[in-house]
């Protein structure tokens, strides 16, 4: 079984019980796992962290398609915007998920692994847009405004919402402001 993203290395099984193990590469430190061991992982997560030892791995290296080290073809891909943003690959027939170096630390700090079988689903990529966008929004506004007035006017935002005279209150602020 060939890494996804070396193409050459050798994947080598990380526990050596078990056919259906998760296997790493160790010349770029990634990591297969078959779909049907992820809760496994999950449970032994402190174990398989020590197993993980970092490798220096090529850059650029997420920008590359993979393919199904079983075989089937390329692999989807779904954006993670987890610290930086990164691609998770998965195979769509085995359903087995290649782990660049890093990828699975990242989203389990984030505390998203059980939500792991969401990624490739379209409102959780939705999702991840908007959490995207909102945070380019709300850089420029910090930038635009300065975070102390930033500050401020999420204050008086979030003292609107639901107010019913939210409209009114903007109207207010906008004459005041133009005084």
């Amino acid at each position: 079984m060939n890494c996804p993203k070396c193409k050459i290395a050798t994947l080598q099984s990380v526990v050596a019980y078990s056919s259906e193990a998760p296997r790493k590469c160790d010349s770029c430190g990634g990591f297969w796992v078959p779909i049907e061991q992820i809760p496994k992982i999950i449970q032994q997560q402190e174990e398989l962290e020590t197993l993980l030892t970092p490798v220096e791995a090529p850059d650029g290296h997420d920008a590359r398609a993979a393919l199904c080290p079983n075989g089937h073809g390329v692999l989807s891909r779904a954006r993670v915007e987890v610290e930086e943003g990164f691609f998770l690959d998965r195979c769509v027939h085995c359903g087995g998920i290649w782990f660049d170096q890093g990828e699975w630390q990242k989203i389990a700090s984030a505390h998203l692994l059980s939500d792991i079988a969401n990624f490739w689903t379209l409102p959780w990529q939705k999702k991840q847009r908007e959490a995207v966008q909102e945070k380019a929004y709300l850089q420029w506004a910090k930038e635009t405004f300065g975070a102390e007035l930033l500050t401020q006017l999420s204050t008086v935002a979030t003292a609107l919402q639901g107010h019913p005279q939210r409209i009114a209150a903007l109207t207010l602020v906008r004459n005041l402001s133009e005084k």
